[in-house]
């Protein structure tokens, strides 16, 4: 908790990233299409805040307290995410924004009952 960190200049720099992405994307949306305009923006703006992620990874690990359960549970779920789904849409033939979503839905169900039936540490 020693630690002090400078959260006003990454603030800033997400700032200049959003209008950045911003302003390049206006141009491509109106010099090109709308949804090209609007897939750059996303591209522009998810590279430049993975970026600025590893940056800033101990800031990121220090505040978010990650810690390597915490990152195999993100990969099962993942993992578990894209089965489930694939046995939505395949099998039962959803539509895939469907299968993704009644998998988060199932996911989350699980969860929620594997962490209330946890027996209380300490």
């Amino acid at each position: 908790m020693g630690q002090e960190f400078d959260i006003d200049k990454i603030q800033i720099r997400i700032l200049f990233a959003l209008l950045f992405s911003t302003i390049i994307s206006i141009y491509v949306g109106v010099n090109y299409s709308a949804m090209q305009g609007y897939y750059l923006f996303t591209a522009l703006f998810v590279l430049i805040g993975l970026s600025l992620i590893i940056t800033n990874f101990e800031i990121v690990k220090s505040k978010l307290e990650i810690s390597s359960p915490k990152i195999a549970h993100l990969l099962i779920y993942t993992v578990s995410l894209v089965i489930l789904s694939s046995i939505f849409t395949d099998n039962l033939e959803y539509p895939l924004l469907s299968s993704i979503g009644l998998s988060v839905v199932c996911l989350m169900f699980v969860n929620w009952v594997y962490y209330s039936l946890e027996p209380y540490r300490g």
